[in-house]
């Protein structure tokens, strides 16, 4: 989502989807971790888009998806089959933790 911001995944869950799937869900996954919000770890998106970006064939994108989202590691919400769809990243992805409001943010902040 934003060029500079970083974001963080588990080692042990991250390893264990690296070692346990095959070269294609892995690059869609880190595809979409690349493309997730670091707060909520949420991507937007649709097979063509993902597809394009890729540049593999559309039904290659499908079929890994529904693979990944089978398996447990993204869940989906959608509103039809053509809409766009909200990919929320498995359990490996670090979710940018909420600043408490009593803490200061800033370097004037007292």
């Amino acid at each position: 989502m934003t060029p500079t911001a970083s974001i963080t995944l588990r080692r042990a869950p991250l390893g264990e989807i690296l070692t346990s799937l095959p070269a294609e869900p892995c690059r869609l996954l880190l595809h979409l971790a690349h493309r997730a919000c670091p707060r909520t770890g949420r991507v937007w998106t649709t097979p063509l888009r993902a597809a394009d970006d890729l540049g593999v064939p559309v039904t290659l994108v499908d079929r890994l998806l529904a693979s990944l989202v089978s398996e447990g590691h993204l869940t989906v919400w959608t509103r039809g089959v053509g809409a766009l769809r909200c990919y929320d990243l498995g359990a490996f992805f670090v979710r940018v933790p909420e600043v408490p409001e009593n803490l200061p943010v800033g370097p004037d902040d007292p």
